[in-house]
C-alpha cells in the first residue's frame, strides 16, 4: 500500500494589536480643606509634645518644691530672741521680731501675745500694762514704749560709752579678749553711722579712755601712728582709724602660724607648785601671810569675769556692779569677805600688818559707807 498523502496546513494569521495609548494625568492639586486638615493634623501633634513636655516639667518643679519644702521642715523653726532692757540688743531684737511675727501675717490681736512671750526683764515691766488691754491699740502703745525707752539714740550713745568705760582692762597676752575688744569697737564704728551722737568717740579725751584698756604694747605702737598722723596732718586720728588699727593688732595677735599663743601654748607660771598645786613667788624683804586659802599670784585667774591677768580684788567688772550683786557673790561662793579668799571667812582670817592697808581697800569693794 501506499502512504497517505500529506497535506499542508497554513499557519494562523499574525494579528498586529497596537499598545493603547497612554494618558498623562497630573497630579490633583491640593484644596484649601486639606491643607487645613495637615495644619490641624500638626497642631494637634505639635499640642501633644508640648503638653508631654510641660507635663515632664511641672512635675520636676513639683518634686524640686516638694523636696525643698520637706528640707525646710526639718529645720527648727526660728524665733526671735527675748529682750531684757540691754539697749545694744534692742535693734537686733526688733528687726528679728519684725520679720518673724510682723510680715508673716499674725492678726494685730494675736501680736500682743508674742510679744509678751519675747519680753523679759525690765523690758517687759514696762509694757505690763499694754498686756492687760489686748487690742490692736494695746500692742501698738507697747512698742512706742520700747521704742521711745531702748531705741532713743541718746540711750544708745550713754550704753556704748558706759561699757566702754566699764570694759575690764586686758593683759599683753590676752589675744582673744583684745579681738574681743575689737569687735566692740567695730559695733560702735557702725552704730556710728545711724547715731551721730557717737561721734563723740573720735575725741582725744575718749580715745584715751580706750587706750586705758589695752596692754601697754599696743598702746606704745598706737602712739606711733598718733606721731605720724599729727605730723603728716596736725590732727589726731579719728575712730575710724583707731577702730582699723585695734582690728589689725587682733589679727596680728591671733594668729593661728605666728602668734605667741601658737608658738608657746604653754602660759609662764611657775611650774614649781606647793602640794595644793598653787605657786607664788616671794618677793625680796616681803612678809609672809600663812592663811588657809588660796594664795593669790598674778597670774590667777579672776573667780568673778573668769579671765587671766587679775585677781578678783582687782576686777573691774566686779567693781561695777552693784553693791546687793557683790555680796551675794561672794557668799554664794563661799568667799571671805575680809580677803576674798576661800576655806575661811573674815573672823578666822589671818591679816598681816603689812597687807592690811590693801584689805581695807579690799572691803571697800564689799561694803556700803
Amino acid at each position: 500500500m501506499s502512504p497517505p498523502a500529506k497535506t499542508y496546513t497554513a499557519p494562523p494569521p499574525v494579528i498586529k494589536t497596537e499598545p493603547p495609548p497612554v494618558i498623562k494625568t497630573e497630579p490633583a492639586k491640593p484644596t484649601f480643606a486639606d491643607s487645613d486638615k495637615r495644619k490641624d493634623n500638626l497642631f494637634h501633634q505639635t499640642g501633644k509634645q508640648q503638653h508631654t513636655t510641660l507635663n515632664k516639667d511641672s512635675l520636676q518643679v513639683l518634686a524640686e518644691n516638694l523636696a525643698s519644702s520637706v528640707s525646710l521642715s526639718r529645720l527648727p523653726t526660728p524665733e526671735p530672741p527675748i529682750f531684757t532692757g540691754d539697749p545694744l540688743a534692742y535693734p537686733d531684737w526688733l528687726s528679728s521680731f519684725t520679720t518673724l511675727v510682723e510680715l508673716r501675717g499674725v492678726p494685730p490681736l494675736e501680736r500682743i501675745h508674742y510679744l509678751k512671750k519675747y519680753l523679759g526683764g525690765p523690758a517687759k515691766e514696762a509694757v505690763g500694762g499694754c498686756f492687760l488691754l489686748r487690742s490692736e491699740q494695746a500692742y501698738e502703745e507697747a512698742k512706742a514704749i520700747l521704742n521711745e525707752r531702748y531705741g532713743n539714740p541718746f540711750t544708745v550713745t550713754e550704753a556704748f560709752r558706759n561699757k566702754i568705760e566699764t570694759w575690764p582692762r586686758i593683759s599683753g597676752k590676752d589675744s582673744m579678749a583684745l579681738r574681743k575688744f575689737s569687735d566692740f569697737l567695730k559695733q560702735c564704728q557702725v552704730a556710728m553711722k545711724d547715731i551721730p551722737d557717737l561721734a563723740v568717740l573720735n575725741d582725744v579725751r575718749e580715745n584715751r579712755k580706750m587706750l586705758q584698756k589695752l596692754p601697754d604694747w599696743v598702746v606704745t605702737r598706737w602712739s606711733r601712728v598718733v606721731a605720724r598722723v599729727k605730723k603728716l596732718t596736725n590732727t589726731y586720728p579719728p575712730f575710724e582709724n583707731f577702730v582699723g588699727f585695734i582690728q589689725e593688732e587682733a589679727d596680728i595677735a591671733c594668729d593661728p602660724l605666728t602668734s605667741l599663743g601658737s608658738l608657746r601654748p604653754s602660759t609662764d607660771k611657775d611650774q614649781q607648785g606647793t602640794s595644793n598645786g598653787t605657786t607664788r613667788k616671794r618677793k625680796p624683804g616681803g612678809h609672809t601671810l600663812s592663811t588657809s586659802s588660796k594664795p593669790t599670784t598674778d597670774t590667777e585667774s579672776c573667780q568673778f569675769c573668769k579671765k587671766d591677768g587679775h585677781p578678783i580684788q582687782e576686777c573691774e567688772a566686779f567693781k561695777a556692779k552693784p553693791m546687793t550683786e557683790r555680796q551675794d557673790f561672794v557668799k554664794k561662793g563661799g568667799y571671805c569677805f575680809g580677803c576674798l579668799g576661800k576655806g575661811h571667812i573674815s573672823r578666822t582670817a589671818l591679816l598681816a600688818a603689812s597687807v592690811r592697808n590693801a584689805v581695807r581697800s579690799i572691803q571697800t569693794s564689799l561694803h556700803s559707807n
